[in-house]
């Protein structure tokens, strides 16, 4: 009896205590025994993993800070383009704008590895261990490739130029016809894909630009995933679409490539000569006028168009004698070339208060002869005959102004003088459509050369050069085709000459100044490369 009195008030007692609330669980991680001299460590398979971009000591406080931001941006960027492809795959419309139809695996990973990769191995640097943010005019950071493969110098004009993403879509910025490395979180993603660390050395340079990113995904979807310059577009436009401008973005369009020198006169031709023209030898700089009428007919390019010979009997041949007049047009006028009035859109203008009837100058490279002699007669079996006026060529400049044309002579024959030859190849592979033509893209070796060339003149010239002109893209390229109507033969152009055209070799051996006239191009003065030279 007494033993259950003594249980009642036991739990009397209790139900009147207050209760104690529930401790979370908490999970404890096995440590094990502790380390001692005779027993090994425990493993931990997390240990060293640095998901943060290291930066280098060589970055003052004030960089230091800034370019974390900026890396940090670049991460929100990569999660956000890979957040993008897993809510909505193959069903987005960016994604297949983008990647076709290949898998969405291979750009969620790539983005992945961005995020959350170990970047233990790599190195952000303020400092200029290879000179060349000392050297090289324009140069707003480089990867140091065979010298550190995992490092990557940004140098001081980074600090000054690039934006943060809270101003995606403002300043007139649209994905297809600005330069990507706007914002700093693109830029670094570009970056970031060149170091083995992220890339496994499997994500390249494939697109040319916006347009050519589009081509790839229709007919070359397989290659999308590993294009750097695709990554970089579609991150920015998803996050232009849905984070900046919800459902609206800045994409823009693509204006295609259009040559000044084939504007189309607003007058009628009524010669068949029309198709000539008339150019001034190079002869110091006076520029002697020689006026050749051809009787050869036009000799088209050969089926296999893999030969780099031209009959001495053709027109080609005929309009090409002793470097550099290999680029020199034979010529004829026809009876309204006086009447003629042509005009120039808003953006090919320099920025200059110019005067009525100021002439324009345009800068091409100046490749061998046998290399040009090839290009040119593959260009004149394809160019509409009625617009044909100026032989093959690869324009760095289109439109420089008259009035600063003494400063343009002094700056390249400055450039000439301590740059040196290099190799040229333009092949079928490198055919791209063009609206309502075909350009043929020069080989990437060339292109990183010629555009090296063209960015340290572009740094000088900025102030007066015209909005085509101050693009930092630049694409190196022959004009096969343009201004035809009749798409069925631009598709044949596209067709046959990626089928049959095999390859041309040459050498660029300097830059060549043109003074354009209504059309028509005059030579004015060449330039070789001395480099080397006695």
């Amino acid at each position: 009896m007494m033993y259950r009195v003594a249980l009642l008030l036991a739990a009397a007692t209790a139900s009147a205590s207050p209760l104690v609330p529930r401790e979370a669980p908490t999970t404890v991680l096995p440590t094990g025994p502790e380390a001692t001299s005779e027993s090994k460590s425990v493993y931990n398979w997390a240990e060293g993993w640095e998901t943060k971009y290291p930066i280098h000591e060589s970055c003052n406080a004030t960089k230091h800070a800034a370019l974390e931001f900026a890396l940090d941006e670049t991460v929100q960027l990569a999660q956000h383009a890979r957040e993008h492809l897993l809510r909505f795959g193959d069903k987005s419309d960016l994604v297949k704008k983008y990647f076709g139809n290949s898998s969405t695996a291979i750009p969620i990973g790539w983005f992945d590895r961005v995020v959350a990769a170990d970047k233990s191995a790599m190195t952000f640097r303020c400092d200029d261990p290879d000179e060349n943010c000392a050297t090289q005019d324009g140069w707003a950071g480089h990867w140091r490739g065979d010298n550190a493969t995992q490092e990557t110098v940004i140098c001081d004009l980074s600090f000054s130029v690039r934006k943060n993403l809270f101003d995606v879509c403002a300043h007139g910025f649209t994905v297809a016809n600005s330069a990507l490395n706007t914002y700093w979180a693109v830029d670094l993603l570009h970056r970031v894909l060149h170091v083995p660390a992220i890339s496994e050395d499997l994500v390249h340079h494939y697109a040319e630009d916006y347009n050519d990113a589009l081509r790839m995904a229709k007919e070359e979807p397989e290659l999308t995933g590993y294009d750097s310059d695709i990554l970089q577009m579609f991150a920015i436009d998803a996050w232009a679409y849905d984070i900046a401008v919800p459902g609206v973005g800045c994409t823009g369009t693509q204006e295609e490539t259009e040559e000044e020198e084939e504007e189309t006169s607003t007058a009628t031709t009524t010669s068949a000569s029309a198709t000539a023209t008339a150019d001034e030898a190079d002869d110091g700089d006076a520029g002697e006028m020689r006026h050749l009428r051809l009787a050869q007919p036009l000799q088209r390019a050969s089926r296999s168009m893999t030969v780099n010979t031209i009959s001495p009997t053709s027109r080609v041949a005929v309009s090409h004698s002793a470097s550099p007049a290999s680029h020199i047009q034979a010529a004829s006028f026809h009876t309204d070339h006086a009447q003629q009035k042509h005009e120039r859109r808003d953006e090919h203008k320099p920025n200059v208060q110019a005067q009525e009837g100021e002439d324009h100058y345009v800068l091409t490279l100046w490749t061998d002869k046998t290399h040009h002699q090839t290009m040119t007669a593959l260009r004149r079996q394809w160019f509409p005959e009625k617009l044909l006026k100026v032989n093959a060529h690869i324009t760095l400049f289109h439109a420089l102004p008259g009035a600063k044309l003494q400063q343009v002579k002094d700056d390249v024959a400055i450039l000439a003088g301590h740059a040196s030859p290099f190799d040229v190849v333009a092949s079928g592979m490198g055919a791209y459509p063009m609206g309502k033509g075909v350009g043929v893209n020069i080989s990437k070796p060339a292109q990183a050369k010629a555009n090296h060339l063209r960015a340290e003149l572009r740094e000088k010239w900025s102030p007066f050069l015209s909005e085509q002109d101050r693009r930092e893209k630049w694409k190196g390229h022959y004009t096969i085709l343009n201004k035809e109507d009749d798409k069925e033969r631009v598709g044949r152009c596209m067709d046959e000459v990626r089928r049959d055209f095999a390859e041309s070799r040459g050498v660029v051996e300097g830059l060549i100044l043109w003074r354009y006239d209504r059309g028509w191009w005059r030579q004015v003065k060449s330039f070789p490369f001395r480099n080397g030279q006695s």
